[in-house]
């Protein structure tokens, strides 16, 4: 019979491996998230490139960042859901974004309610 510290040892020792497999695990879950985050990226900047170069434009930023030194875009400006039109065109997927209006996202895809925004903005 295990004596009350052995029984404590061997707890502790679970305990450890438990938590360590536990970190492994988050850390394959980050890796993973981060190669995924980085193809869509990829991806999606190879979009914006055409896109902007189709349209004209000479500066495309990304307003969704608080730290981007944008202090006023007019939200006509905003060209996120024909990037991410052009983007599934490019890339379809079976059950594609269900965005309800173009400044909502479905939080499926890559896109963010702020978004991306032309700096050159054409008049309607």
């Amino acid at each position: 019979m295990k004596s009350a510290a052995a029984r404590a040892r061997s707890a502790s020792i679970s305990r450890r491996s438990l938590q360590r497999s536990a970190e492994d695990f988050q850390n394959e879950v980050q890796t993973a998230e981060q190669e995924i985050l980085n193809r869509l990226g990829k991806k999606m900047l190879d979009v914006l490139e055409k896109y902007a170069k189709a349209n004209g434009y000479a500066v495309v930023m990304d307003v969704s960042n608080p730290q981007t030194p944008v202090l006023y875009a007019n939200p006509g400006t905003n060209i996120t859901k024909n990037l991410v039109d052009a983007y599934n065109t490019e890339s379809p997927v079976s059950g594609a974004c269900a965005e309800t209006s173009s400044n909502q996202t479905c939080g499926c895809c890559c896109h963010t309610a702020s978004g991306f925004r032309r700096s050159d903005a054409k008049k309607p």
